[in-house]
């Protein structure tokens, strides 16, 4: 158990410098593969030792708020997928409704319209 609970303070420690690379310096030194990998064996060992540090990835965001965004009421709800990499979730998501999908990149959606 206690190997288990410094591997989870090793991956909050590599996870959080990576982020930091990312958001605030824009100079990322891994892939999203390896860094989303990593999280989820974060997130795993979290899971199976109930031990979640206030400052792990899983809890917090990764970079700080650089302004304020007014809300906008969507008519079809902009919904999200989450990390999908199965082709199953995005059909079960999808659940045989006509939809439309759009990339989402760096924490950012845009849905462009034309107003009537």
């Amino acid at each position: 158990m206690l190997n288990k609970i410094e591997r989870i303070h090793e991956l909050i420690a590599r996870l959080n410098q990576y982020r930091d690379e990312y958001y605030n310096q824009n100079a990322p030194i891994v892939s999203d593969e390896v860094y989303d990998r990593l999280f989820d064996k974060l997130a795993t060992l979290e899971s199976e030792t109930g031990c979640v540090m206030s400052n792990s990835p899983t809890q917090t965001v990764g970079y700080k708020t650089v302004g304020k965004l007014g809300k906008v009421w969507h008519s079809i709800p902009m919904l999200s997928l989450d990390k999908s990499k199965q082709i199953r979730e995005v059909l079960s998501f999808i659940g045989g409704k006509e939809i439309l999908m759009m990339l989402k990149l760096d924490g950012l959606t845009v849905k462009l319209g034309v107003r009537p």
